[in-house]
């Protein structure tokens, strides 16, 4: 995600007495692309909360005049969905517990040498939270408009085809296949076996090449045709989609059509995937006159059944998925862990795991900005999962932290595979500011190293952390306790 596209939907209130801090803090704010307000007098800050109630508020907590209970409550009636920055002393810091149901999202410490950068990624974070929980709300939104659009077609399909024609299945039948779908491919195929014998042709849409390539047709030998292409000039991409929707055919593709498959009247129907035009169906309104409008209403229940099925999937995704590197998230790694546990328990195999930290993260994060920490972060996550097995299973847990899941994998292997990908993270990940890059890692396995599946996480965090406070880029192998009897034996040659 790049917050500066996303920054100028925010607007940040700005509360100090203290003129240099405050205005400081609001140029850095402003310069990234925030709407951003600086506010020196109370009177004035009560009157712009209420008129512009903005999505993040930066309290000045030496400029209080009453007790910050009474700011806060008054700010959550203003609107309980603003978020909290607090600007104070160290020493008030545990004061701040009694404020976690209150939205405040940081407190930083006033005397911080960088104390303008340190608010502008605690607004950054703040804003990127908020940016996805408003995109996961739309998508809800969006999922069920488009389960709504799937039992209208329903209803409106099963109601029009009251003549069966035997070559086609019912409404329900087609639309209890696609239920059973693993993929988007599976839904066009399904259609297609359904509706044998029926003319019809799907052309996928490729936007990097401004083309259209056929993938399905239904018509006896169209393998000779597969792969058939139709690039678009300049001028038919311009409202391309706008013309699809509206049944506009582009003049050269209109003439491929008609000149390979002799369609006298082309129609499309498209497929979308969101906003993206995924492909289109072709249809010949002169022909299969007794079939066209059967056809054409269970073509359209198909699209809108995509497009559902694709709004399902990246919901499940933005579940499991870490949006800066996007590798798995905790939660799908807590659900894969206990899986290949148990796994490994019934089989009598090994389970691996490797816990991953960045170097001096905190110091790169604090002089660097986040920006870069970013960069790093996807910079390393690349480097797993092009080094991974195909049964590896790579996740960030944490902030400063990378879990590999690895079935299968005895000790022996967890430490080569745990150097290698030192070595190719030191070697891999510099950066054009001349930062040289390095990580700890720890290593435990089970049955060798530890009991269950809680001490083998515990293990390998116990490990990384150990070798991160010697220096760290190196890897440490967690040594199980000298009375420590493993639950089976594994043969460490056969598995690596």
């Amino acid at each position: 995600m790049n917050i500066r596209e996303i920054a100028p939907q925010f607007q940040v209130l700005i509360f100090s007495r203290n003129l240099d801090l405050g205005s400081t803090v609001k140029v850095q704010i402003s310069q990234a692309g925030y709407e951003s307000f600086f506010i020196e007098h109370e009177d004035s800050f009560w009157d712009r909360l209420g008129q512009i109630v903005p999505h993040i508020v930066v309290l000045d907590l030496s400029s209080l005049t009453q007790p910050l209970n009474d700011y806060v409550e008054k700010i959550n009636a203003v609107s309980p969905e603003i978020c909290l920055i607090f600007l104070t002393e160290e020493e008030n810091f545990q004061i701040f517990v009694n404020y976690a149901d209150y939205n405040v999202r940081d407190v930083i410490h006033v005397k911080l040498p960088y104390l303008k950068e340190r608010v502008l990624w605690a607004v950054n974070r703040t804003c990127e939270s908020l940016f996805l929980l408003f995109k996961n709300e739309q998508l809800y939104n969006e999922l069920q408009e488009r389960k709504a659009d799937v039992d209208k077609a329903e209803l409106l399909l099963e109601s029009t085809a009251k003549v069966e024609i035997p070559i086609l299945k019912s409404v329900s039948e087609i639309i209890n296949d696609y239920r059973i779908a693993e993929s988007k491919e599976d839904i066009i195929r399904m259609l297609f076996q359904n509706m044998a014998n029926v003319p019809l042709l799907f052309f996928k849409f490729l936007p990097s090449m401004n083309s259209f390539v056929l993938s399905q047709a239904s018509m006896l030998n169209h393998q000779a045709h597969e792969g058939l292409g139709s690039a678009l000039n300049p001028d038919e991409t311009k409202d391309l989609i706008k013309q699809i929707v509206l049944n506009i055919v582009p003049p050269s593709f209109n003439q491929v059509i008609i000149n390979m498959f002799t369609f006298q009247r082309p129609s499309l129907i498209p497929l979308f995937d969101r906003d993206n035009l995924e492909g289109v169906f072709v249809f010949d309104q002169e022909s299969a006159t007794e079939l066209i409008h059967q056809m054409q209403d269970y073509v359209s229940a198909t699209s809108v059944y995509y497009s559902l099925y694709c709004m399902e999937k990246r919901l499940s995704q933005l579940e499991i998925e870490d949006p800066v590197t996007e590798l798995f998230n905790k939660k799908y790694f807590n659900e894969k862990l206990r899986d290949e546990f148990e796994r490994a328990k019934r089989l009598k195999l090994p389970l691996s795991l490797i816990k991953i930290a960045i170097d001096d993260f905190e110091e790169i994060e604090r002089t660097m900005g986040e920006p870069t920490r970013d960069l790093i972060l996807k910079s390393v996550a690349t480097v797993m999962n092009k080094t991974g097995r195909a049964n590896d299973v790579t996740c960030r847990t944490g902030i400063n932290e990378f879990s590999i899941i690895l079935p299968h994998c005895s000790k022996k292997g967890a430490s080569l595979r745990a150097e290698r990908l030192r070595r190719l993270i030191e070697s891999h990940t510099q950066m054009d500011s001349g930062l040289k890059v390095t990580v700890s890692l720890g290593a435990s396995e089970y049955p060798s190293l530890c009991r269950d599946q809680s001490s083998l996480e515990e293990s390998s965090v116990k490990s990384m952390r150990f070798i991160a406070s010697k220096g760290g880029n190196r890897i440490c192998l967690y040594k199980a306790p000298d009375n420590f009897v493993p639950d089976y034996g594994v043969d460490e040659n056969e598995l690596n």
